[in-house]
């Protein structure tokens, strides 16, 4: 489940529940309505609002299976309406059928820039159980998503948990994967062409599956915290704000 206040506001909430639809509230989460007009499916994966104009929001979709057999694509749409009504933005991004679910898109994260919100960042993943990777990787879109492009060069793992921006540094992302531990790397390299020697992205660590990638407030300012999965387990901070490739360090383990 992901959930974000619109910009501006500290009453009305957008959220996105794990295969059950997006859902919005005017009151501070106290009552929500189910607003999935134009979606293709309810298996949403994560969602982010707008920075700046309150109604604007995003959604992550995994795949779905069609009632006749198969399966669809997922990808990510918007609405400017609050989620009264969604339309696609995938232009560039795979949008397949098949008879199994393994080739068709799923995106599982996503990320805008809160100081240049036509910049976005979404995750594709996979089933884990897979012998073979299916995930498409990292795709970048610097025109509020109407065309992505695939980021991958430096990319150990292409099944992407979780993505997040430095709040101090908007040029600095920061993306989580299954089993092979965090990346990073900056806005302005991914403009780099993929076949480029220099890779985009360097491993931040550690190796791990991460479940969510957030930041907050502590006593020495913002720090990103990250949530894991598997060893090393429980929640990991960073004390420097992604700036080196210093290890992060776990500070809460079961």
């Amino acid at each position: 489940m992901a959930a974000a206040f619109a910009a501006g506001s500290s009453t009305k909430l957008y959220a996105a529940v794990n295969d059950a639809g997006v859902y919005f509230s005017g009151d501070g989460g106290t009552n929500w309505a189910l607003r999935t007009t134009g979606l293709p499916h309810l298996h949403t994966k994560d969602l982010v609002a707008h920075p700046v104009l309150a109604d604007t929001v995003y959604v992550a979709l995994w795949n779905a299976p069609l009632p006749g057999g198969g399966y669809t694509a997922g990808g990510i749409w918007w609405s400017t309406n609050a989620g009264v009504s969604w339309l696609p933005r995938n232009s560039g991004i795979r949008q397949n059928t098949g008879t199994t679910d393994s080739f068709v898109t799923r995106m599982k994260a996503l990320a805008i820039s809160p100081t240049n919100p036509r910049r976005l960042m979404a995750g594709s993943n996979d089933d884990p159980y897979h012998d073979e990777q299916y995930a498409t990787g990292i795709w970048t879109s610097e025109d509020d998503g109407l065309t992505w492009r695939q980021q991958n060069s430096g990319l150990a793992q292409l099944r992407v948990e979780c993505v997040t921006v430095d709040p101090h540094d908007p040029d600095l992302w920061v993306l989580g994967t299954e089993g092979r531990g965090f990346f990073v790397a900056r806005w302005a390299g991914l403009s780099i062409r993929s076949e480029s020697s220099q890779p985009t992205w360097r491993l931040l660590g550690p190796i791990g599956e991460p479940v969510r990638l957030d930041v907050t407030a502590d006593f020495a300012g913002w720090s990103p915290i990250m949530t894991t999965s598997m060893p090393p387990h429980g929640v990991l901070i960073s004390p420097s704000l992604f700036a080196d490739p210093a290890f992060f360090r776990g500070v809460l383990r079961p």
